[in-house]
């Protein structure tokens, strides 16, 4: 079975109905699983869940990853079979999961719309240079991806992008685009946006730099390319 997942933040909560009503009217036959921390890094306080559409398993993470909660909090869960992640400001067309699985490879990725991490001055070599961006979705298989996922750094809070794509591109699995599924999605406006965020002290860029940092020293990928 299918797992679609997502995370969410409390200035979000009463938003999500019409995003969570559109995963579950997926023409694909798939769990809707919304990852909600015990507690949250950015948003202190106890967290009170809204009411959610009927067919929607909330899993609690003892962890607050961040975004990469959507993904890391399936993957804590036991989740098994495929999983597609989303983001919680965006509107699903039925369709959208099913451009995703048309889009597959045997042993890749997909993502509605990734970009090549040399935007970032880093060094890259195809097919493990995209960045899957998780905001019109990304499939992929948990048993393809190593246990260090689940490790994030204090770098990596804030750019899931980068976090989830770098093990993607560390257990040799390559991203493959699904413009197709990109146009079945439309983006909503939200609270709180992380691209305006400063994530422990840095800003959206020097957050996604912080993170690359940690890769290359940790792992040797994506080094600077000095130019």
């Amino acid at each position: 079975m299918t797992t679609i997942s997502l995370t969410s933040i409390p200035p979000r909560f009463d938003q999500l109905g019409p995003v969570l009503e559109s995963l579950l009217a997926q023409s694909i036959a798939a769990t809707v699983m919304l990852q909600i921390p015990q507690s949250y890094a950015r948003f202190p306080g106890p967290v009170t869940l809204p009411a959610l559409p009927e067919g929607v398993t909330v899993h609690r993470t003892p962890r607050d990853y961040g975004p990469a909660t959507k993904l890391l909090g399936a993957l804590e869960a036991g989740t098994r079979g495929d999983v597609v992640i989303c983001d919680d400001d965006c509107l699903y067309a039925p369709d959208w999961a099913g451009k995703l699985f048309a889009a597959r490879r045997p042993g890749t990725a997909v993502s509605a719309h990734p970009y090549s991490v040399k935007r970032l001055r880093r060094v890259a070599q195809p097919p493990y240079d995209l960045i899957a961006q998780g905001f019109a979705g990304v499939l992929l298989e948990p048993p393809l991806l190593g246990d260090d996922i689940l490790d994030p750094p204090r770098e990596a809070f804030g750019v899931d992008d980068i976090w989830i794509s770098a093990h993607l591109a560390l257990a040799r699995v390559p991203i493959v685009a699904a413009p197709e599924a990109r146009a079945h999605v439309a983006p909503q406006s939200a609270a709180a946006p992380l691209q305006d965020a400063h994530l422990n002290g840095r800003t959206r860029a020097a957050s996604n730099t912080a993170c690359l940092d940690y890769l290359t020293a940790r792992y040797g990928l994506w080094p600077r390319s000095g130019h």
